[in-house]
């Protein structure tokens, strides 16, 4: 039985930090805050009004918690995705997709930039319309400039998800994140911690925390 663990609600974040402590790749800053994934030693699921972390113990796990997530997502959801090489973002991704029935391939975006998926948006068993899901990769950015340049600001609507990687070398041309998603490796596996910075991220977040109550019940 995983336990609940309740920590302090914090209101704002200090910084994108890995396990070791220093200052991760990711560090970005909106309206002068510092914003960071919490860390916590506990090895359970822990949440508070505003972050949640569960550990993943391998990669079944994680795609496992991508389905979770993927019913907590919200259209117009801007994330930023943080983890070193190898971390798992790409399989969380994975697991989202599959999460939304999405049945395709899912590659990292590190050489694409970006990497686009169409997904149905299902109500009942009518498909009302398209839901666009869009999972970034910036680190080859020299320049933020090269954000305008490229023409990414399009894809942030009402009807497409954002994953951004490596949103630092995007700094200051990016919309303020609704969640930051950090995974790091803890023992044979690894933790991921989910802060929500938005209203809309309050909302999903309170969602995702329902859903893990009941699931570890």
């Amino acid at each position: 039985m995983v336990q609940i663990a309740h920590t302090p609600n914090d209101t704002a974040f200090s910084a994108l930090q890995s396990n070791d402590g220093q200052t991760s790749s990711s560090l970005q800053t909106v309206d002068g805050q510092m914003l960071s994934a919490p860390q916590t030693d506990d090895e359970a699921t822990s949440v508070d009004a505003q972050r949640f972390s569960l550990f993943l113990r391998d990669e079944d796990a994680t795609l496992a918690f991508g389905h979770t997530l993927a019913s907590c997502l919200s259209a117009g959801m801007v994330v930023f995705l943080d983890g070193d090489l190898g971390a798992g973002k790409t399989t969380l991704t994975r697991g989202i997709l599959r999460g939304r029935g999405f049945g395709g391939r899912v590659k990292s975006p590190t050489y694409t930039l970006v990497e686009p998926y169409t997904l149905p948006c299902v109500d009942g068993l009518n498909v009302k319309s398209n839901l666009y899901f869009y999972h970034f990769d910036l680190y080859r950015f020299n320049d933020p400039t090269e954000w305008e340049d490229a023409g990414f600001r399009d894809y942030f609507n009402a009807d497409s998800i954002c994953f951004i990687e490596w949103a630092s070398q995007a700094s200051g041309q990016l919309p303020t994140p609704d969640w930051i998603i950090r995974l790091q490796p803890e023992g044979s596996g690894r933790r991921i911690f989910i802060s929500a910075i938005s209203d809309l991220g309050l909302q999903c977040k309170h969602s995702l925390s329902l859903t893990a109550c009941q699931q570890h019940r």
